[in-house]
């Protein structure tokens, strides 16, 4: 797989911290998501842009399942699903539980 194909973008302050993520996001990629998802000392809302990603596997939801149930951050929003991303998450049942633009 080309890693070259998946960035992420980040974006905000202490408080809020926007995620634009592109890409393929899998077992190859996911490690540099979670690297973003650490919040540091604060405990800011993050939202996880995907409207750029192609492609989602279970290492990109566990990922951002883990970084949901994580007491370091204060908040986790996802936007930006296409429909073939939306039916993993649906699939998964997490549609259910994680805040969905």
């Amino acid at each position: 797989m080309d890693v070259s194909r998946f960035s992420v973008e980040r974006r905000g302050n202490e408080s809020r911290v926007e995620l634009l993520v592109s890409g393929e996001l899998d077992a190859h990629t996911a490690p540099q998501l979670e690297a973003h998802l650490q919040p540091g000392d604060s405990s800011p809302a993050i939202v996880l842009d995907l409207t750029d990603v192609e492609f989602i596997d279970s290492s990109g939801l566990g990922v951002i399942v883990a970084a949901h149930n994580s007491p370091d951050v204060g908040s986790l929003k996802v936007r930006g699903l296409s429909d073939r991303v939306r039916k993993v998450f649906e699939y998964a049942g997490l549609h259910e539980h994680l805040d969905i633009e």
